[in-house]
């Protein structure tokens, strides 16, 4: 009954109270699974097994037993229903606190997932409540099962006073740890979920769990560090799930060349960060030219994005990068590199010259001023270790290409080869199409010369039953003249002479007359009989001619049928390529 439809039904008839008294308000209607009667299932169906099973028991023992047995049961029933109902009652609070906990918390945020400074205090607020509750329920749930025991709640506390100092001193480092625990779900620097970080870079991941002894961090390469919570105190941690915007802070070398264009460059850069749309207008938005370092001069860009997750950051800056680069190539001009160095000599007010060495030039090793200066200038130089380095790469990068096109070429070859011998398979097999066709073309004249003889012979057995028909209309036709004869002739024979007897000679010609009729109508019999095998022997043959003809008619479909196409055939040869 708990299980199936008790707590159900108290459920559903609250959820409609609710609803009918909050009508026309904002109303959520909350699951069975997610209600705090849910809690209450399983406590309750333990109980109740708990509970019946002991009254079984003293019932049995009341019944069959002796009376000792029976105050024996009855004393040890009464104890495990008093301590089960204890138990289930702190169970119940425990799996209530639970629920209220999974309810109100946002859970383990994923990685790259930051969901901001408000939604990290309210979780740390959250288990901090969460946690104190749940060792409240345990430690009320235990002193309420104390008296079952007949045991003193004062003795346990001055005992707790009294050990509880040794066992601390014996076990101090879990005592600190313990304490530490303690410290972190009041003090809320972090929660579940929270990006934290430490100055050193020892520590860089997000809370996975935060236990009574260590608590653990997924570090971006997936691999958990489990840190004491003692040294967790003594560490400055750094909660980056809190923090409001993320900073973007660059500095763009640029050739010296180049500095006649670094100021259009520099309004340009401002103009576009200052209208960019994921920037954050409330803080500031910097782009300055501002250092001139051994190499390049150095342009300094500062700015925050108005998200703070991952996703949004890298977007963001990838977009602003590509930009600048964008308004560099705009002037003609990108990047300085150390590959990239340049010396030329300069007048007195700066200007680069266009030809000649350099007054002083560091790299050569030579002064400015005499000829042999000048010619030592304009002679080759040798190549310095970072040249020579990026030459053999470049070399060993040409090489490795040189092979990848020899073996593509190879490659090119292999397939034309296999393309080339596909179609000669092709070829053959049209050819054989080709021959099939003209087979069947051969076999097509030939059933029409067979069909039009079979027409012809038709029409001649047509004929030939037209002609039959004709004799037997002429046969019919004379056995009707025949009939009237015999008729007429029965007329005038059938007269007597005198009124007492017949004339012996109309007699005999009375016999002749009949058996003349009988032999007219037994040869017209016979004449219809030939006529009518004739014409059954008619029927046959072109019944007979009829059947040949189908058959081949379904032998042409047939052979039709099997004939295969060439581009399927040629499709299969070639693998699908």
């Amino acid at each position: 009954a708990v299980r199936r439809s008790l707590l159900h039904r108290i459920h559903a008839l609250y959820m409609a109270c609710m609803r009918f008294a909050l009508r026309g308000q904002k109303f959520v209607n909350r699951p069975y699974k997610q209600s705090v009667l849910h809690a209450a299932q399983i406590p309750t169906e333990v109980f109740c097994i708990i509970s019946m099973t002991c009254q079984v028991f003293a019932f049995l023992a009341r019944r069959l037993g002796p009376p000792k047995t029976y105050k024996l049961l009855s004393h040890y029933t009464a104890v495990a229903f008093n301590l089960s109902l204890r138990v289930c009652i702190g169970w119940f609070a425990y799996r209530v606190v639970n629920e209220l906990i999974t309810r109100y918390s946002r859970g383990i945020a994923r990685k790259s997932d930051i969901l901001g400074a408000e939604t990290s205090r309210q979780e740390s607020q959250v288990l901090a409540v969460g946690q104190t509750a749940r060792v409240l329920v345990i430690l009320a749930t235990g002193v309420l099962c104390l008296p079952t025991f007949h045991v003193q709640i004062s003795t346990v506390l001055s005992f707790c006073g009294v050990g509880g100092l040794a066992i601390s001193l014996l076990s101090k480092g879990l005592f600190v740890n313990l304490i530490g625990s303690l410290t972190i779900y009041l003090t809320q620097p972090f929660t579940l979920g929270d990006w934290i970080q430490t100055p050193d870079g020892d520590v860089d991941g997000w809370v996975q769990s935060m236990g009574p002894y260590h608590t653990c961090v997924m570090r971006w390469d997936r691999r958990p560090l489990y840190i004491p919570n003692s040294l967790l105190m003594s560490k400055q941690i750094i909660n980056a799930s809190r923090m409001t915007n993320r900073r973007i802070l660059m500095e763009l070398p640029i050739r010296f060349s180049d500095l006649d264009k670094i100021q259009s460059i520099l309004e340009d850069i401002r103009a576009f960060i200052e209208n960019h749309k994921d920037l954050d207008p409330e803080q500031h938005r910097h782009c300055r030219f501002r250092d001139i370092g051994a190499h390049a001069a150095m342009i300094w860009v500062s700015c925050y994005t108005k998200g703070i997750t991952l996703n949004d950051f890298v977007n963001v800056r990838e977009d602003i990068i590509l930009s600048i680069r964008n308004i560099m190539f705009k002037y003609g001009t990108t990047f300085a590199t150390t590959l990239d160095r340049e010396v030329r000599r300069v007048d007195s007010t700066g200007a680069f010259l266009s030809d000649g060495p350099p007054a002083a030039d560091p790299y050569y090793g030579i002064g400015g001023g005499s000829g042999a200066e000048e010619e030592a200038y304009r002679k080759p130089q040798p190549l310095l270790a970072s040249q020579k380095a990026l030459l053999q790469t470049e070399l060993k990068s040409l090489k490795q290409k040189q092979e990848s096109l020899w073996s593509r070429e190879k490659d090119i070859k292999d397939i034309e080869a296999t393309v080339q011998r596909t179609q000669e398979l092709l070829d053959k097999e049209q050819a054989a199409a080709a021959a099939r066709r003209e087979e069947v073309e051969g076999t097509e004249r030939e059933l029409d010369e067979a069909l039009a003889l079979v027409i012809k012979d038709e029409a001649a057995l047509q004929a030939q039953e037209s002609s039959i028909d004709a004799s037997m209309d002429v046969l019919q036709t004379k056995e009707e003249a025949l009939d009237n004869l015999v008729q007429s002739t029965r007329a005038k024979v059938g007269e007597p002479t005198s009124d007492l007897e017949e004339p012996s000679d109309a007699v005999g010609f009375k016999v002749n007359v009949a058996g003349f009729v009988e032999y007219q109508q037994e040869k017209l019999r016979s004449e219809k009989e030939v006529i009518e095998a004739e014409r059954q022997i008619l029927q046959k043959q072109m019944a007979e001619q009829i059947a040949g003809l189908d058959e081949d008619e379904k032998e042409k479909k047939k052979e039709e049928e099997e004939e295969e196409p060439p581009t399927q055939r040629s499709g299969e040869l070639l693998g699908g390529e």
